[in-house]
């Protein structure tokens, strides 16, 4: 300890998996964190190595611990749009609904990146979008993005503080493409107006895109 990093992490961080093999074999604790609380697990769910994953989850490492901000292998991985490692993780049971102290979700790590197969993947594990993700990926992402969070008709009408659904964001963006699937599921959203009796409509015209 005090002498650098261990090198358990060190080899996860910089997908060595013989090395990695080799401090497993030697002993190394699999849970043994860094000086920023972060295990070997989330630094390798950072990279591309399936085998590292691998490695380490058969050596005992635990799925859902947690580095000094909250953050998970989970949440790391799916915020480096690793889809293949997320879903690895995801069948050893990493926590799909885990929240940081700051609000920060694995689905809404996925969103920042308009990372469709993550979305989907922890969707379709239990993870439950919550309209400020819908307004989120309407406003940012794209149609498939969209797509993957399952959305239905009720959700498409869920309206924030200010009147405002989905579709309202997606038109103030000039999102055309994500305004017409979410009319696809939910013809009456176009009509849907907020407490200023603006609807997504005139807001688009408002906005110069229409």
């Amino acid at each position: 300890a005090g002498h650098g990093p261990p090198v358990l992490c060190e080899a996860a961080r910089r997908g060595q998996v013989e090395l990695g093999k080799a401090a497993v074999a030697n002993g190394a604790s699999v849970n043994e964190r860094d000086d920023g609380g972060t295990t070997a697990l989330i630094h390798a769910a950072a990279g591309t190595s399936l085998t590292t994953i691998d490695v380490l989850l058969a050596a005992g490492a635990d799925v859902n611990a947690r580095n000094r901000e909250g953050e998970t292998a989970l949440m790391r991985a799916v915020s480096k749009k690793r889809s293949a490692i997320a879903s690895r993780l995801i069948a050893a049971h990493a926590d799909v609904t885990a929240v940081t102290a700051s609000g920060m979700s694995a689905l809404r790590a996925a969103l920042k990146t308009c990372d469709s197969e993550g979305v989907a993947a922890l969707v379709a594990a239990g993870a439950v979008p919550q309209p400020s993700d819908n307004r989120d990926a309407a406003t940012r992402c794209n149609p498939a993005t969209l797509s993957a969070l399952r959305l239905d008709a009720r959700s498409i009408a869920v309206a924030d503080d200010e009147g405002r659904t989905v579709v309202w964001h997606a038109a103030d963006q000039g999102n055309s493409d994500t305004v017409k699937a979410l009319i696809a599921l939910n013809a009456t959203a176009v009509d849907s107006a907020d407490l200023a009796r603006e609807t997504p409509l005139m807001r688009a015209a408002a906005r110069g895109k229409s």
